[in-house]
């Protein structure tokens, strides 16, 4: 269990940051947009 916890955290960390940016992109796009 212990080896399996680096990755899934490391993966759900990354997902999430891609969401981030992703969130961002959209807002700047959307402003743009305007």
């Amino acid at each position: 269990l212990a080896p399996l916890a680096p990755g899934c955290f490391t993966k759900t960390r990354g997902a999430l940051i891609r969401t981030e940016k992703f969130a961002d992109h959209e807002v700047t796009a959307h402003e743009l947009g305007h």
